[in-house]
């Protein structure tokens, strides 16, 4: 479906009127007037309450109101603790609650036209009732003739259509706000495409059960964690099935207490499982509210919901290393350098005062060794500096500090001992060392000399390019150059590249090297010989570098 205008614009015009609504609540809430405009009490169709509306409730009634897309929306914001603070956070983690359950005629109808002879099958032993209603989806409690407990979840019916309807008018929202100096610096076009692309995959249940498939096979054969086995042949990519699971919720602290098992060993055993895959697979649970993590009878935990995976490639965890590493050694400038290499867009000027405000932060840990810094403080300041500074971080990074803070809220609750720290020391040491590998060391030197060889390639070209704009007066550039010509410079430039082909060749060769050559007793002394030639090229390249620039080193008179 396409949205046509005319929908759009109806749709423009609900919007409108939902916010007007509870814009006027906001607005009075901004001012001091909650008393003497009750909206609590059933004022403009407000829910009746005893206490008066936050700004946060406001907001989260607006989305309820505004249906699926909406909804979800404020789920996702609700995980970005770089944009949202806190309290508004935990108003829109509410969302993830009940939704209106669809009447049990079109879900049937749907079961029946997605599954088709097996979905008939399936509906013979399933309860109409729902088990649980989400923004996108409906959860029914099933019995397979086998006697297999499952759930059934079931898309609702229409919400595909309405969510490419919401998404046209967002991105058309969004084109306006980043016209606006006060919405430009957090990129709301970049934002809403990213929340499209999201809502989109969570829409397809065959990526579900993808994302289920690799998380079993990153678990092996892990004591005491699990995901739902899926059934295959009662799923399609708008219902998925799935291996019923009981228990409790990983909050649930009167519940579990009724289990053989001790609060504080399940803190940590959630938040390894958290670091782990984040850290080690580079895969993890993109909605990391406690509702997705469940205790069995028999103690086993349990993780449900994959429609959201993060992702983190090798360079982003290695930065997120490094980053743990400056502020144990509370650098700073260090920690700008990560956050900017991790992707956080920050100016010149920007990127002094975070430094200044990071340094200040990271000044009262100096002293404290990694086990004992408190991360989640540490990561509530260091976000509220970036909002602060109306910074925006990568998705999956953003979701990568909510589930640290979840992480900690959890453990806590569970024992008021808990502390993140000495969990991830283990963890990051183990990641750094496998950092410098012989087999990382030589697959990111490789990579690093193909880019190298490619720019070498294209360099000169490009240079080329831009010199002969210059000679047709088409580029105007702004440089001070002490002592040369911006030609002559050019040149030098050039031929820098092309001398330093050579260079490339044996960093490339020896990369090459390290990944397909293994004799007996590689690892004792490729590490040596690799450094020593490695050296030795870089000192090549130096020299080949200088004699291009005019620079020949100078030899030292004989006495």
């Amino acid at each position: 479906m396409i949205a046509t205008r005319q929908a759009v614009l109806r749709r423009y015009r609900e919007i409108a009127a939902v916010l007007s609504r509870h814009g006027l609540g906001y607005w009075t809430a901004e001012v001091g007037l909650v008393r003497s405009l009750p909206f609590h009490r059933g004022l403009v169709g407000h829910p009746r309450r005893s206490d008066p509306y936050t700004r946060a409730d406001h907001l989260r009634l607006a989305l309820e109101e505004l249906g699926p897309t909406f909804i979800k929306l404020g789920q996702i914001l609700s995980t970005r603790p770089d944009l949202v603070p806190g309290d508004w956070a935990a108003e829109l983690a509410k969302l993830q609650e009940q939704a209106p359950a669809v009447p049990w005629g079109q879900v049937e109808a749907k079961i029946e036209r997605e599954l088709g002879a097996a979905g008939r099958d399936l509906l013979a032993g399933i309860d109409p009732v729902p088990l649980a209603a989400a923004s996108l989806a409906q959860v029914h409690r099933a019995t397979l003739p086998s006697g297999e407990e499952v759930v059934v979840k079931v898309q609702r019916p229409g919400v595909r259509s309405q969510v490419k309807l919401d998404l046209a008018v967002l991105h058309g929202l969004a084109r306006r706000a980043a016209a606006r100096e006060a919405w430009r610096p957090y990129d709301p076009e970049a934002l809403v495409a990213e929340f499209s692309s999201t809502i989109v995959a969570e829409l397809d249940y065959m990526r579900e059960r993808q994302n289920l498939t690799r998380f079993a096979r990153m678990l092996g054969n892990d004591a005491g964690v699990r995901v739902p086995r899926v059934y295959p042949a009662l799923s399609g990519p708008k219902v998925l099935t799935l291996e019923f699971v009981g228990g409790f919720r990983v909050d649930d602290v009167a519940g579990l207490a009724g289990l053989a098992m001790d609060p504080a060993e399940l803190a940590r055993r959630l938040a390894r499982l958290l670091f782990r895959s984040a850290l080690e697979w580079g895969h993890f649970h993109a909605d990391p509210h406690p509702g997705n993590f469940r205790v069995t009878a028999q103690g086993e935990l349990v993780l449900l919901d994959f429609g959201m995976m993060g992702r983190l490639g090798r360079a982003e965890r290695h930065r997120i290393l490094e980053l743990v590493l400056a502020v144990v050694e509370s650098d700073g400038r260090r920690a700008t350098e990560r956050l900017i290499d991790l992707g956080v867009e920050v100016s010149r000027r920007q990127a002094t005062a975070l430094e200044v405000d990071l340094g200040r932060l990271l000044a009262e840990y100096v002293e404290a060794p990694l086990g004992e810094i408190p991360m989640g403080d540490v990561l509530d300041q260091l976000l509220a500096i970036i909002r602060a500074h109306r910074l925006r971080l990568p998705t999956h990074l953003a979701l990568f500090t909510k589930t640290i803070l979840m992480a900690e809220g959890v453990g806590r609750q569970l024992d008021p001992g808990f502390r993140l720290a000495p969990l991830l020391k283990p963890l990051f040491w183990r990641a750094l060392v496998d950092r410098f590998s012989p087999e990382n060391v030589a697959t990111g030197l490789r990579d690093a000399a193909l880019d190298l060889l490619y720019l070498v390639e294209e360099g000169p070209a490009s240079l080329r390019r831009v010199g002969g704009r210059l000679d047709r007066d088409e580029l105007v550039l702004h440089a001070r150059l002490e002592d040369r010509d911006l030609r002559e410079e050019l040149k030098s430039i050039a031929a820098s590249l092309r001398l330093s082909g050579p260079v490339i060749a044996i960093v490339l060769a020896l990369s090459l090297l390290m990944v397909v050559y293994h004799p007996p007793g590689w690892e004792r002394w490729a590490g040596w010989v690799f450094g020593g030639l490695l050296i030795a090229t870089l000192v090549l390249g130096a020299y080949l570098i200088g004699m291009a620039r005019g620079d020949p080193p100078r030899r030292r008179p004989w006495r």
